[in-house]
């Protein structure tokens, strides 16, 4: 099987200790170091929310939240339970009109 490299991410801008990156996939990733904390936080934003729903699709993106735990294709919902237990991660995630969150500290 051919071994998958990924792109590097390309910087796109730093202010006042932020540092912003672009995926080649086109995804947005922000970097905030805090060091007076021993962990870190992982905050995953898409810009989708319940706004967005269409008619007869009321808590559709709701419900599409609930469904990343439940595992895939790859990974069952124990797994993915797993992994971030034993990771010592707490994890959670939250709907709102202009986006869905997924977030692990």
């Amino acid at each position: 099987m051919p071994k998958i490299v990924a792109d590097e991410p390309v910087k796109v801008a730093s202010v006042e200790g932020v540092t912003e990156y672009r995926l080649a996939n086109g995804a947005r990733v922000l970097l905030f170091p805090e060091a007076s904390k021993p962990t870190i936080t992982v905050n995953m934003t898409v810009l989708v929310g319940s706004r967005h729903e269409g008619y007869g699709e009321a808590g559709m993106a709701h419900l599409l939240e609930h469904m990343v735990f439940k595992g895939t294709a790859r990974r069952t919902a124990e797994d993915v339970n797993r992994e971030f237990d034993e990771l010592g991660a707490h994890y959670n995630a939250f709907t709102s009109e202009e986006s869905t969150v997924y977030y692990a500290s």
